[in-house]
């Protein structure tokens, strides 16, 4: 996955986060992997601002609605460009 592909995430208030790739794949700290199982991490620039279920795009909030932890891409042109004008602002 490039630099600057957007990732969602949400905490576990199930508040949603925006964010955008910004580093290379590397081995997690050991905190990371004790915490949340993690082995290897990419750096992330993340909004300061958290997102509500009814802000996020659909495809998004249907993505989480299907449970689980692990990663998964959200497709759709509709999803990109709503994440994409979230992101600017």
């Amino acid at each position: 996955m490039p630099d600057g592909v957007f990732v969602w995430t949400r905490d576990s208030d199930g508040t949603y986060w925006l964010g955008r790739i910004a580093g290379p794949l590397r081995p997690a700290d050991a905190a990371a992997h004790e915490a949340a199982g993690l082995t290897h991490v990419r750096a992330a620039a993340w909004l300061e601002r958290p997102f509500g279920e009814h802000d996020v795009p659909a495809g998004v909030a249907a993505t989480f609605a299907r449970g689980g932890r692990n990663f998964q891409r959200t497709h759709g042109d509709a999803v990109e460009r709503r994440t994409a004008a979230l992101w600017s602002g």
